[in-house]
């Protein structure tokens, strides 16, 4: 259960200005040493402690900062950013910038996860892989034209390459063993070329 936040300021930094915010964050009470829960030992005593947390939301930034605010302070997906983020980003931003940086930040990930033991940070690490993972996921189900962008040299040749995006997640899935979301890249380039195909078709009878 958590309390409501409350604005402490801003927080300025090279490539980003945060907006910072406390909230009240309740946990249950530690176990005794005689492993019971001092919740349990007295049902009278309300014996949650309390602590404060600092959240840290983006108000402007470079588009690495912006793209990590996707996820929040546990690595878990903000569905507000989410959306606000892949309605607006085409405005200031190439589809391409945005799919490189979240891959290259997954590969990062990976990197940390082979040098870091602390079961803490390696449960954490993964949930942040998970969470590009559907971020991913998502954004090839909500907004799948942003990856029709062809490759001009090809733009009417049968080139398993005239999708470069395309092309680039399936490359990165199969890298890292995402079968979904290489065969959900693959359903989505035949989709493509089906109307791609039905595009050079009427051009030439007009």
């Amino acid at each position: 259960m958590t309390g409501s936040s409350k604005y402490w300021g801003e927080e300025e930094y090279p490539d980003a200005i945060y907006s910072v915010y406390l909230k009240k964050v309740r946990y249950v009470s530690p176990i005794n040493d005689e492993g019971i829960s001092f919740r349990d030992t007295d049902s009278t005593q309300d014996h949650l402690q309390w602590e404060t947390i600092r959240e840290k939301v983006v108000k402007a930034g470079s588009l690495k900062r912006i793209v990590e605010s996707l996820l929040d302070s546990e690595g878990k997906l903000d569905s507000r950013q989410f959306n606000i983020f892949f309605t607006t980003y085409r405005a200031f931003a190439k589809t391409e910038e945005v799919l490189d940086l979240i891959i290259e930040w997954y590969s990062c990930l990976s990197n940390e996860l082979l040098l870091d033991s602390s079961k803490k940070s390696t449960e954490r690490l993964k949930m942040m892989k998970s969470t590009l993972k559907s971020i991913i996921v998502c954004w090839l189900d909500m907004y799948s034209d942003d990856f029709y962008v062809i490759n001009s040299k090809n733009s009417f040749e049968k080139d398993k390459n005239e999708f470069i995006l395309i092309e680039k997640i399936i490359l990165f899935s199969k890298s890292n063993g995402l079968n979904d979301i290489k065969s959900k890249a693959r359903k989505l380039r035949e989709y493509f070329k089906n109307v791609l195909g039905e595009v050079g078709l009427c051009g030439k009878f007009n």
